[in-house]
């Protein structure tokens, strides 16, 4: 039924307040509805939370490690023995910046160019 289809205005006027009166009356009836729902569930809660322990309120002790102690330092042995000596290691100087570069351009030049593809058709 749409409002147009009365023609006087109070006609209207008097639908749309029964209309907005109606929503209204059910809305309200569901908020009590709801209101003694959480009235009656509210009792079981507490009754719950009665029989637990309260938790301890006292804060747990931080345990920070501590850091162990350096080892002791060996002092190195004074006389060689027989089964100990040191195998003499081949000693490498140290590469300089330009030894490095030098070797990467020889590395360069004995790789072959690389060439673009053929177009295709």
């Amino acid at each position: 039924m749409r409002l147009t289809e009365f023609t006087n205005a109070d006609e209207q006027l008097a639908l749309w307040k029964l209309i907005s009166d109606s929503v209204w009356t059910a809305i309200n009836a569901q908020r009590q509805k709801q209101f003694q729902q959480q009235q009656q569930a509210q009792p079981k809660k507490q009754a719950a939370t009665a029989t637990r322990k309260k938790p301890n309120t006292k804060p747990k002790p931080i345990k920070i490690p501590t850091p162990k102690p350096p080892p002791p330092q060996r002092k190195p042995a004074t006389k060689p023995t027989p089964n100990n000596k040191a195998a003499p290691q081949q000693a490498q100087p140290p590469r300089t910046a330009q030894e490095r570069w030098a070797q990467r351009n020889q590395i360069n030049q004995q790789r072959k160019p690389i060439r673009p593809l053929p177009p295709t058709p």
